[in-house]
């Protein structure tokens, strides 16, 4: 379950894969903040496109570039540029550390991202006065699908979003007796808030974590 572009490429899977669209996203006017910062953060390939749909790469001249995903270091080549800082966990709960540890000197951090975003700021930032600021460049909305007929073993999601647009729509029972496989950790953190066990996969792509969960499934 995730965006139509997380699941562009399930066609080239073999095996049984039923892809799901559950969320769509919508541009926002963007405004940069009258903040000094020397770095730009992205958590996402959406991160990337909708930031750099209003603000032209060369504004970004001498303004360092982190990323979280191999996807997002992609989209970000794409425009041009290139990422300074990509932490060894695709994590957006784990590169704050790593980021502090190799940067010490950073000031200021701008994080484009959705309206939906959970990321807080790491206390980690405002113990060494790091000035750290959201930017939302894009909402993210429900997408009106159709669970498919017939049963499943196993429900990836993509992001928390893609599991609350689920749980919105047909509820947890669903779910119950199903091997759940979460990309990334703030996601497995929204299943297991929602009363539910999920595992992780060591890499956080759609088909790592679609191999992931074959793997379960046929352990069980």
């Amino acid at each position: 379950m995730g965006s139509k572009e997380s699941l562009s490429q399930l066609h080239k899977m073999e095996g049984e894969i039923v892809p799901l669209q559950m969320i769509r996203f919508e541009p926002v006017p963007v405004r940069l903040p009258d903040i000094r910062f020397d770095w730009v953060f992205f958590g996402s390939r959406r991160g990337v496109k909708f930031f750099l749909d209003v603000v032209q790469p060369e504004t970004l001249k001498g303004i360092h570039i982190g990323c979280v995903g191999e996807k997002t270091v992609e989209a970000l080549r794409k425009n041009g540029l290139e990422a300074a800082f990509v932490p060894s966990r695709y994590s957006s709960t784990y590169w704050p550390g790593e980021f502090l540890k190799q940067f010490p000197g950073a000031t200021g951090i701008l994080f484009p991202t959705s309206d939906r975003s959970t990321f807080k700021l790491p206390k980690s930032f405002e113990e060494k006065g790091i000035r750290f600021r959201k930017l939302v460049v894009y909402r993210t909305r429900c997408f009106d699908a159709r669970l498919p007929e017939g049963d499943f073993a196993g429900v990836v999601f993509a992001s928390p979003s893609c599991f609350s647009c689920f749980v919105e729509k047909w509820g947890l029972d669903v779910l119950h007796g199903k091997e759940l496989v979460a990309i990334g950790d703030v996601t497995a953190k929204a299943i297991s808030h929602a009363g539910f066990s999920c595992s992780i996969p060591d890499r956080f792509t759609m088909a790592d974590a679609i191999s992931h969960c074959r793997k379960r499934i046929e352990s069980l």
